[in-house]
């Protein structure tokens, strides 16, 4: 824990408090240097926050992008070629013209990045955002990803999406976010279903193919019990025809006769509900007499729409029968239902796969971003890497290269607790790359210099709290609580993420499974000063060459058979070394088991710490599990009672 600040507390003033965040001011014109890519360029007057509004527009050109600002327009624009290429260039002009009806755009808080695909590129936007909480200052704002948007880089499918998009604003009173009217084009409930309607390229190919469910959990529709039946048929006449569609409907409740093919298919494939016969690969012995076509609630329907030659038939029907095995059974729906015939329907039907992930990535929780400072670098590197550039600027003056205008020992002895180095560079070029989750998708943006555009989004968690102590007030304070504001971030580093189970240890890169870092920050007004502490603790796989099978219920962790004992102790070395500058003095603390399953690895690891004998890294094992038996929780005491001398150590 560091001590990053103690000085003379002044309760804000309420014009402070309620101050509005900065305005984004007209993005200037790029002044290339010859020998440098634009994205090394910064303006004469940069401009190093992203814009919080940015003004979508589909035009026959391309699609065009500029900031929403508030008074005037900015002096120029972004447009997005259409086409897989997706080729980003800057305008220097406000984009007012004939064809470019600005007051048709739609207003979003960022750029996710651009997705390259087999078939078309994507735009990903966040258009919709919720507020965490702001650091210390009202201008310092933490927001989470909480929607984003795919806008295909096709002129018509463009448009749509945009269509939709304007609509969910205008929806959900985010009238701020409306620059224009209403756009026309069909309302969808599901912005990725509107959005990702991919255009019939395969005239020929049968509407039955194997179609994937969006649901989660896939179940088989279940016939009607007998009591049921004859209510189900006075419904029959009041009820629309039922849908020809192969993807089934989910049901709450499962067949009795169904539940081992259900166990065996669910999670495959989703068109129970009817299915698809050849006559020339069914034999008529063994479901012949189960060709009665149904729908997914056991009553008939006609196959209206269809060849003369297809026939339907119900899936509780074959089991009903009673011959064939669901082994057996699956084999007929695999040559009843063929893959896609062609190579741009496989890649079109994984492309939807592809957007849909990524959406649900950014989406699901935990992404975190803000546009006036950097959230993924703790508050002691920011310090370090600021009195790193004052030895810069020390050295550079003792070699007189510095400007005389400039003032070398200006704020020395005072601490800006949110004081970043190189304050004036892009935001995206201040990020510690190792948490930018998005760097990829806004590589486009990034080569083009245009930096105002360059969102990183961060993975992690991000809590803001205040709470107050009881107190004796000093004569210079007033109230008997003290306000404390306590702030915890965890930032996942992007390399070697992956499921439990599924990504375990170290790779060839040194870099760990799941590394995590964790910073605690508090800021406590004591005796009329305001001081700020930071408390970093990182955690991660343990840094060995190891796996572990997640086919049973406690599967046991083993050291890779194909990985020496060099090798480990190398990687383990390699990961140190490169953690130790960053962080300082290690503790390892593992509390795995020391015995059982856990034991090979953990004694693995803790002799290769002891071989390696690394100055300032301390093995700390404790054995969670078995201290802790039978709920006595009371025992973790001992550990605390180890590390006292370390917390010391830490401040």
């Amino acid at each position: 824990m560091k001590r990053l600040s103690a000085k003379f507390f002044k309760s804000p003033s309420a014009k402070l408090v309620q101050s509005s965040p900065l305005a984004d001011p007209p993005s200037m014109p790029i002044t290339h240097t010859t020998g440098l890519q634009p994205k090394f360029t910064v303006p004469p007057l940069p401009h190093p926050c992203p814009h919080e509004h940015i003004s979508v527009l589909a035009t026959s050109q391309g699609l065009l992008l500029r900031p929403h600002l508030k008074n005037g327009h900015s002096e120029s624009h972004v447009r997005i070629l259409w086409g897989k290429e997706a080729k980003v260039e800057e305008i220097h002009n406000d984009g007012e013209s004939e064809e470019a009806d600005w007051s048709e755009s739609v207003i979003v808080y960022g750029l996710i990045g651009v997705l390259n695909l087999f078939t078309a590129s994507h735009l990903l936007v966040v258009s919709s955002r919720s507020d965490v909480g702001y650091l210390f200052d009202p201008r310092q704002t933490v927001y989470s990803v909480k929607g984003v948007t795919v806008i295909p880089l096709i002129e018509s499918r463009a448009r749509d999406a945009l269509n939709i998009l304007r609509v969910r604003n205008h929806t959900s009173q985010r009238h701020s976010l409306i620059p224009g009217a209403t756009g026309r084009g069909s309302l969808e409930d599901n912005t990725l279903d509107s959005i990702n309607n991919v255009d019939e390229r395969s005239g020929g190919f049968s509407s039955h193919r194997v179609k994937f469910a969006a649901e989660d959990q896939v179940k088989v529709m279940s016939p009607l019990p007998p009591h049921l039946k004859e209510e189900s048929e006075g419904d029959r006449d009041r009820s629309p025809s039922p849908s020809p569609s192969v993807v089934s409907t989910p049901s709450s409740e499962f067949s009795d006769h169904t539940t081992n093919l259900t166990k065996t298919l669910a999670d495959k494939l989703s068109f129970w509900n009817r299915l698809s016969k050849r006559d020339s690969q069914l034999q008529s012995g063994s479901v012949g007499d189960a060709l009665t076509r149904k729908n997914g609630f056991g009553r008939e329907s006609s196959s209206q729409g269809r060849g003369s030659g297809e026939e339907r038939i119900s899936l509780d029907d074959i089991l009903e029968n009673g011959v064939r095995e669901p082994g057996d059974v699956l084999n007929t729906i695999l040559a009843t239902a063929p893959p896609p015939q062609t190579a741009e329907q496989k890649n079109s039907e994984l492309e939807d796969k592809i957007i849909r992930e990524c959406v649900s990535q950014f989406t699901r929780g935990g992404m975190y971003f803000a546009y006036t400072f950097d959230i993924t670098r703790s508050l002691q590197h920011k310090q370090e890497l600021i009195a790193k550039a004052k030895k810069q600027n020390a050295l550079l003056a003792d070699l007189n290269a510095l400007d005389d205008s400039a003032p070398l020992n200006a704020g020395e002895g005072k601490v800006n607790v949110m004081g970043e180095a190189s304050a004036t560079l892009p935001l995206w070029r201040r990020v510690d790359r190792q948490y930018w989750w998005n760097e990829w998708l806004s590589k486009p943006f990034v080569d083009a210099g245009l930096h105002t555009y360059v969102l990183p989004v961060m993975q992690g968690f991000f809590q803001i709290a205040s709470f107050g102590i009881p107190r004796e007030p000093e004569e210079t304070e007033e109230g008997d609580a003290a306000v404390v504001d306590y702030v915890l971030v965890s930032r996942r580093s992007r390399d070697r993420a992956g499921l439990r189970y599924q990504r375990r240890g170290i790779d060839d890169d040194a870099n760990v499974a799941n590394f995590v870092e964790t910073e605690t920050i508090m800021r406590v007004e004591r005796e009329g000063f305001q001081n700020v502490f930071s408390h970093v603790q990182i955690r991660g796989s343990i840094p060995l060459f190891w796996s572990q099978a997640g086919y049973s219920l406690k599967p046991a962790p083993a050291l890779s058979a194909d990985r020496s004992h060099a090798q480990n102790l190398d990687a383990l070395r390699r990961h140190v070394q490169r953690t130790l500058p960053q962080y300082g003095p290690l503790t390892i603390v593992n509390l795995a088991e020391q015995h059982g399953k856990e034991g090979a690895v953990t004694t693995a690891y803790s002799g290769s710490v002891h071989e390696l004998g690394l100055k300032d890294v301390q093995y700390i094992a404790y054995d969670f599990h078995n201290e802790t038996k039978g709920m006595k929780y009371e025992n973790i005491s001992k550990l605390i009672e180890q590390m006292q001398r370390t917390f010391e150590s830490q401040g």
